[in-house]
């Protein structure tokens, strides 16, 4: 029995210390010593993201100690069977399912379909959030540069400190600039799971024994009208994309200018040490 307690409790410290998944958002680049109020918003993001990956986590752990326990008491108290339970318990636990697989707990399938609609919509709505949290923030940014700028040409700040402020900003305009690219990618990404729900449940509306009870025209336009909004997706990924290239073209521009400004502040030679940091 001790030793059964002792795989547990060496199962259970190792999951412990599991470590967490990289952000959606890309790694965050921008050291913030300028300008907070631009990054503010991409951080509200990066924080609520951490949240939720707390909370599925949690789910792990809970699922993968309870698979552990009953792969080890299965298994007679092998090390390995603990470990293979803790395995399948911790997928179970962090993993929701598939769009599809989430909506069959509906068994009323007027319900479910129109479950679809409202999910849909507010994976939409949560992705417009991104897209405006990193706009916001690429627009604060370029104030900041624009301001920085005429710092420089009016020699208001040392090649130094333009040097880290310019470093700043770039960095969090490129961190605005993965946020749109993440989101051209989430948003094929669900175009696509939404897809591949639909034929399941086309598939099934096929199968009369298989409906539950009510008008199967209903049902089928229902369906199609759920379909038909997945077209939702494809504007979006467009749109996002279109942001992204606006994004790396404003910064390619912005570097250039940066350059020019700061090559006639670094000729300067004696006088900038005149120069107000």
């Amino acid at each position: 029995m001790k030793r059964c307690l002792s795989v547990f409790l060496s199962v259970a410290l190792a999951l412990a210390v599991l470590p967490g998944c990289a952000s959606k958002y890309g790694e965050k680049r921008t050291v913030v010593n300028y300008y907070p109020a631009c990054y503010s918003p991409i951080q509200d993001l990066r924080d609520r993201e951490h949240d939720v990956a707390k909370g599925a986590a949690g789910g792990a752990v809970v699922g993968a100690l309870g698979g552990a326990l009953i792969g080890l008491l299965a298994s007679g108290g092998k090390a390995s069977g603990a470990l293979a339970g803790a395995a399948a318990g911790g997928i179970v636990g962090a993993t929701a399912g598939s769009i599809y697989a989430s909506k069959q707990k509906e068994r009323d399938d007027n319900i479910r379909l129109a479950s679809y609609l409202q999910d849909m919509d507010g994976d939409i709505s949560n992705m417009d959030i991104d897209a405006a949290a990193a706009r916001t923030s690429f627009n604060c940014y370029e104030e900041a540069f624009k301001r920085l700028v005429a710092d420089i040409k009016a020699k208001r700040v040392s090649a130094e400190v333009a040097s880290k402020r310019y470093e700043e900003i770039r960095n969090g305009e490129e961190e605005a600039a993965a946020i749109f690219a993440d989101l051209v990618v989430r948003s094929q990404d669900l175009r696509n799971q939404y897809e591949q729900a639909f034929v399941q449940e086309e598939q099934q509306l096929a199968t009369p024994q298989k409906v539950a009870q009510g008008n199967q025209r209903q049902k089928v336009a229902a369906l199609k009208k759920a379909r038909a909004n997945t077209n939702k997706f494809a504007s979006k990924k467009q749109q996002y994309s279109t942001e992204k290239q606006q994004i790396n073209k404003v910064t390619a521009q912005n570097n250039h200018e940066y350059l020019a400004a700061m090559s006639e502040l670094e000729g300067l030679g004696s006088e900038q040490k005149t120069i107000r940091s």
